[in-house]
């Protein structure tokens, strides 16, 4: 069993690894109990490239889309039962 890993450990696993590979890492660039503890302190894998700051923060923009495609299809749905 690994050592237990902080927030701060995780921060730097990731960055040291972005350095080595010059991209964002992926998962699988670390072992399974690393993951494990990265996505625990940092949330969902992209989150936590975004926390590290090896990847930008995803658009306010492209979450409003999402929103709405999201609203509309549960606005169809609605109408599709109240038509049957």
């Amino acid at each position: 069993m690994e050592m237990k890993l902080s927030r701060e450990d995780c921060l730097e696993l990731i960055k040291k690894k972005h350095k080595e590979k010059g991209k964002i890492p992926e998962k699988s660039d670390f072992s399974d109990y690393q993951v494990m503890m990265i996505k625990s302190h940092l949330g969902p894998w992209p989150r936590a490239m975004e926390t590290a700051g090896v990847k930008s923060p995803r658009s306010d923009e492209k979450l409003e889309k999402k929103r709405e495609k999201r609203l509309r299809a549960k606005q169809r749905k609605a109408e599709f039962r109240k038509n049957g």
